[in-house]
């Protein structure tokens, strides 16, 4: 069994960049992103205090055709890894990271923001309370992209709401330090399995299936969709297509495809799963 897979370590960087290229793609026998923002905002809690947040399963394989990518954004490259196990981690990082918007099991898209008080070492999703303090970072994301802006900005905001010309020492350092260390989250690696590419499709479902059958147990719905899949491939996607295009009016369809749509089976008494 050995010879079916390795150990790699992925640092952050390296799966956000991964994902944003589209070297890193789904399966289309993943199902949809669900995680709350809640679980989103611990996760990178997690990390950013070096706590383990368990390994990710990938599959060396270069099929397009069974992939789809995660995000709404344009990929450069094509797929070489496919998510088996961890797309609920992995989109909630390429959201947070690279700030791009992610599709909710709704259909609907959305940009997740964490922010951040380097004060209190706490994270928490954006309300009005942390939108009018100027002892929140209101998006990590600003972090990421440069911890000395992010610092810079910061304290200045700081010192204007206090109302004095420069913070005390102490308090620059505890900054310094905290913003530092969320920076360095992109450097936290996570031990990813990866599948060798000779290992057949229906072997992959068969363990995606196995590992989903823990924790949070996969609806009997879930188990038909990942064998349609394997089976039925154009079945699948004429079910997922019938259900996303339940969800929305022409007029939004035609909005969000860039293509005119006269007709949808949206039911204004009935939502289908």
């Amino acid at each position: 069994m050995a010879d079916t897979f390795g150990h790699h370590p992925w640092t952050v960087q390296e799966l956000v960049d991964g994902v944003s290229s589209g070297r890193v793609r789904l399966p289309d026998i993943q199902r949809p992103f669900v995680w709350g923002n809640a679980k989103v905002r611990d996760l990178v809690d997690s990390m950013y205090r070096g706590f383990p947040v368990g390994q990710l399963m990938f599959w060396e394989n270069r099929a397009a055709e069974h992939t789809k990518t995660i995000g709404t954004d344009d990929k450069s490259q094509t797929g070489s890894m496919q998510v088996v196990d961890g797309q609920q981690r992995l989109t909630s990082l390429y959201a947070v990271v690279g700030g791009q918007q992610v599709v909710r099991e709704d259909y609907s898209q959305e940009r997740i923001v964490i922010s951040f008080n380097p004060l209190t070492e706490r994270f928490a999703i954006p309300d009005n309370a942390t939108k009018r303090s100027a002892e929140w970072i209101q998006s990590i994301r600003t972090v990421f992209e440069s911890s000395i802006d992010a610092r810079s900005e910061y304290l200045a905001g700081l010192e204007q709401a206090r109302g004095v010309e420069r913070l005390d020492r102490e308090t620059e350092r505890a900054v310094e330090l905290a913003i530092n260390k969320l920076h360095r989250v992109l450097a936290f690696q996570f031990e990813v399995v990866q599948l060798k590419e000779h290992v057949s499709r229906e072997t992959v479902a068969d363990i995606f299936v196995r590992i989903n059958s823990q924790g949070v147990a996969l609806a009997s719905a879930d188990f038909i969709l990942t064998w349609l899949s394997v089976f039925w491939e154009e079945g699948r996607q004429e079910i997922e297509d019938f259900a996303q295009r339940s969800r929305f009016t022409p007029q939004e369809m035609t909005r969000t495809s860039g293509e005119t749509v006269r007709w949808t089976p949206k039911n204004p008494y009935l939502v289908l799963d």
